[in-house]
């Protein structure tokens, strides 16, 4: 199955067909969706299988929206799509707010606990969350050449 997904990455967002995507996931915070995110989707075939988004919000870069179709978890394209950080972040800091169960996942693509320096806008958002099992990961940036 791998070899027939094709990862693909857009400076700005098609806000209607992330919206579409979004509308058949568990995902619902839609109002986040801005054309200036960009994309980063997995295709199968002709069919959108996963996506994420990496927002510039208040100076910072953060990744929102990972969501994988339920057929298609598990099988490494998740992790597939995380190996574009490099490329898309272009050396930026990047931080996400996760649930604690996926901290191994992203800590494959190099993600950790964000300790100290966490941005006020994360800070705010946590406490709206208002759940402790949610928490702020942190990948340094790393130099492309």
């Amino acid at each position: 199955m791998l070899n027939s997904v094709e990862i693909k990455h857009y400076r700005s967002a098609d806000v209607e067909s992330v919206l579409l995507f979004y509308a058949n996931t568990t995902y619902r915070n839609i109002s986040s969706v801005d054309a200036k995110d960009e994309i980063v989707a997995a295709y199968y075939g002709n069919e959108k299988i996963g996506l994420y988004r990496l927002c510039k919000e208040e100076n910072i870069c953060v990744l929102r929206g990972f969501y994988m179709l339920e057929p298609y978890r598990g099988n490494g394209i998740g992790s597939m799509m995380l190996e574009t950080l490099n490329e898309v972040a272009k050396g930026k800091n990047i931080y996400l707010t996760c649930i604690k169960q996926r901290n191994s996942f992203y800590a494959k693509a190099g993600f950790n606990i964000a300790l100290n320096n966490v941005p006020n806008i994360l800070q705010e958002r946590m406490r709206n969350y208002n759940n402790p099992e949610m928490n702020i990961l942190l990948r340094l940036a790393k130099n492309v050449h």
